[in-house]
């Protein structure tokens, strides 16, 4: 057996592993498009196969929700809306583009009760007029039986300084039932990662008639990464369950509080072990 000194100066010779190359973009999830036209054509496109056709170019489809009856005629789409955010993502590389089109489905309904769908891409630039395409896991439709009655997008500063993340807030509603949820995702490399998803609001209702509603408020405290405070009050009767409400006032007895403290662990968020319960309503 070699002496002890002879193994260490064999490993000390044994060459380091290369470094890992970086993440290429998958050849499915390359596109080149001029986005300024492509918007463009979007907006103009008068027919479906058109329509289709320039979503693909940027790897989205529409999700057609099924008809109520076999014979019901084919849901008419509404463009109502195309927007191209330009916001910086992740740390040392280009600006993203999350690209966000929103269609209302029309076919015979109250126009404020037509569904709509919201669909989500989010463009990692690469050189020219070439993008890798990160996914769709942000787009959103009604889910029957339940609806989506409010779906808004925005961009935070969460886990490092002047790099965003983006922020989800969705309403989903059913018979006696409705939630509001906060979601947070990054972009790392390329793919999107959901770091965070909660509920901030519930509002259920037995076949009796009683109601209780909690709603949640939510806010981004101390340094990078940020912690949540998730702060829920919870009662007895109907009101507003969007985040950051207060619930209505009755004049009852103080409402159980409860806060939840989640931090990030370098992939997610987790709940802390030094949660406080029970917060006297003030």
């Amino acid at each position: 057996m070699p002496p002890a000194w002879t193994l260490a100066l064999l490993l000390a010779a044994k060459p380091h592993p290369a470094p890992e190359a970086p993440s290429r973009c998958p050849a499915d999830a390359r596109v080149e498009v001029n986005l300024a036209a492509w918007r463009a054509s979007l907006e103009q496109a008068d027919v479906a196969k058109r329509r289709d056709d320039l979503l693909a170019e940027v790897k989205l489809a529409l999700d057609l929700p099924e008809p109520d009856a076999a014979d019901a005629p084919e849901p008419r789409l509404v463009l109502a809306g195309v927007e191209d955010a330009v916001v910086q993502l992740e740390a040392d590389a280009r600006a993203d583009h999350v690209l966000q089109i929103r269609y209302r489905v029309e076919g015979g309904q109250d126009p404020g009760d037509a569904p709509a769908i919201h669909l989500v891409q989010v463009l990692r630039p690469l050189e020219g007029r070439a993008f890798c395409a990160l996914g769709a896991g942000l787009s959103r439709r009604d889910a029957p039986p339940r609806k989506l009655v409010g779906f808004a997008l925005t961009f935070v500063p969460l886990v490092a300084d002047k790099v965003k993340v983006v922020q989800v807030e969705q309403t989903f509603a059913e018979a006696r039932d409705s939630e509001t949820r906060r979601e947070y995702w990054t972009a790392r490399g390329l793919k999107l990662h959901k770091i965070f998803d909660e509920a901030t609001g519930r509002m259920r209702s037995s076949e009796s008639g009683g109601t209780t509603t909690t709603v949640g408020t939510l806010a981004l405290t101390g340094d990078y990464p940020k912690r949540i405070d998730l702060t829920e009050v919870t009662k007895r009767g109907g009101c507003e369950v969007r985040a950051g409400d207060t619930p209505c006032e009755d004049g009852g007895p103080a409402s159980p509080t409860t806060k939840t403290t989640f931090v990030y662990d370098g992939a997610k968020y987790v709940r802390s072990a030094s949660n406080v319960s029970n917060v006297p309503k003030r």
